[in-house]
This record gives C-alpha cells, sequence and structure tokens, in this order.
C-alpha cells in the first residue's frame, strides 16, 4: 500500500521482486489478512526474501557520521 511520493513505486518494486502484492489504499481489514496469509504462507516469498537478504549483506555498511559532516 503506497501512500505519498516514492512509495507506490516501492510497492510496485517489491511485487515485481517477488516480495509482496500490492494492495489498494481502500482494502479492507480482511483482504489485508488474506494478503498476510498468503504471502506468510508460500515458500516463493520467502526465497524471494532471502535472495534479497543476501544482496543486502553485500552492500556496504552506511556511515550515518557522512552523512551528518555534509549537512
Amino acid at each position: 500500500m503506497g501512500v505519498l511520493a516514492d512509495q507506490p513505486d516501492n510497492v510496485a518494486a517489491f511485487a515485481r521482486r517477488g516480495l509482496g502484492r500490492p494492495l489498494e489504499l481502500t482494502a479492507k481489514r480482511g483482504e489485508i489478512a488474506d494478503a498476510m496469509t498468503s504471502l506468510l504462507g508460500n515458500s516463493c516469498y520467502a526465497a524471494a526474501m532471502t535472495a534479497v537478504g543476501t544482496e543486502l549483506s553485500q552492500l556496504l555498511p552506511l556511515d550515518i557520521t557522512q552523512l551528518l559532516d555534509s549537512a
């Protein structure tokens, strides 16, 4: 459920990568619960999360001090 700014694009990107599925902002509680049950009960989503976790673990750590120094 993407609401503002880049969130709708992020939702679409997550869905393309198999990390979730998009829901409309008007989704009701039952639809959200069904989506969560589907995600948690499907090994394809778990495999996609593992793959992304592996990719993310290879990134260099973020150095917050550099961000603060440039502000």
